[in-house]
């Protein structure tokens, strides 16, 4: 028997977990559908990348946590697995299996309130979530939007899915080493927005971690 992971605590971590399945599910019925220049499918496919190593972490951690590790398996666990094996196509819809039970999981949060609510209450777990969250979502749709606005303009240096995943990668992380830049307007705009929410990701991240080494909780409310 899995452990229930609709406990409270675990309501951040499910979120995240929800939200990369539904960005997942898009990415490849984009890929399934929409014509796209080849490097675009490319970067498509390291963001499906990512999102299976995602999938396959949730899938040991599920595994670890579970009260029967066989019964799990034979249960929901195979499926876990398959659905976070990436360039098969077969395998990846196993991923819409996994966007349902995770919605279940989370079927007791009936209102925005009760779930901020909830967030506020277990607020170490939800930063750590979040924050993970919006740097997933944000390379993702930072790579991409900058590819698109910079691919085939012949100032641009950013020219495959390699230059515009490190180019986002270097920007949220507000390294930003110079060798790619834009040069176009929109991709100049998702620059501003990039860098904004790194310097937004650290603080809240330095934060976390002074609140982690300093003020360790006293009961087992939180952990």
């Amino acid at each position: 028997m899995v452990r229930p992971l609709t406990d409270p605590k675990a309501t951040g971590y499910r979120l995240f977990i929800l939200c990369v399945s539904i960005v997942s599910l898009l990415v490849i019925a984009a890929m399934m559908l929409v014509p796209m220049e080849p490097e675009t499918y490319r970067l498509m496919e390291f963001i499906d990348v990512i999102a299976c190593v995602v999938f396959l972490s949730d899938f040991l951690r599920q595994l670890y946590r579970a009260e029967s590790r066989w019964r799990y398996f034979y249960t929901w666990g195979w499926l876990d697995l398959i659905a976070s094996i990436p360039s098969v196509d077969a395998f990846r819809w196993g991923r819409a299996v996994r966007l349902v039970r995770v919605a279940q999981m989370l079927r007791g949060v009936r209102s925005g309130r009760y779930l901020f609510q909830i967030l506020g209450h277990y607020r170490r777990r939800s930063t750590a979530a979040v924050t993970a969250l919006i740097a997933f979502l944000s390379i993702t749709f930072g790579s991409m939007g900058i590819l698109h606005f910079e691919l085939g303009v012949d100032e641009s240096n950013i020219r495959t899915a390699e230059d515009a995943f490190w180019w986002a990668w270097v920007t949220i992380t507000t390294v930003g080493y110079g060798d790619f830049t834009p040069v176009t307007q929109g991709g100049r705009a998702i620059a501003m927005v990039l860098m904004v929410v790194g310097v937004g990701l650290f603080s809240a991240l330095s934060g976390l971690i002074a609140s982690w080494l300093l003020m360790p909780p006293t009961n087992n409310t939180e952990m």
